[in-house]
């Protein structure tokens, strides 16, 4: 059985407040094609269609500043990692961020 190869992403989300610097932000550090729609319905399609990987978030209450649309990207993280589990989606408290090294 040949290996499937693992990428890891770690996500901060500290400094982000707009929609459009979010999606500039995970096309960017997801690598996510060219023709990636800048929403969450576009975010969901190329999340189901990432390879093996961890995604570490870190500061995701920074998104708080988005409002309704901080825990409409939170479901949509979520749902695409219960439905894609070649994704393993990590949420960094700042308890366990003590000694890691940031992006």
């Amino acid at each position: 059985m040949k290996k499937e190869p693992f990428t890891e992403y770690k996500l901060d989300f500290e400094g982000i407040t707009s929609k459009e610097e979010l999606h500039d932000y995970l096309k960017e550090q997801l690598k996510l094609p060219d023709y990636y729609g800048r929403n969450l319905d576009a975010l969901y399609d190329c999340l189901m269609e990432m390879p093996l990987c961890m995604i570490s978030l870190y500061h995701l209450e920074a998104l708080d500043c988005l409002g309704d649309y901080a825990l409409s990207f939170a479901e949509t993280l979520e749902e695409a990692s219960t439905q894609n589990l070649r994704i393993l989606m990590i949420y960094v408290t700042d308890d366990e961020k003590n000694g890691e090294e940031m992006p």
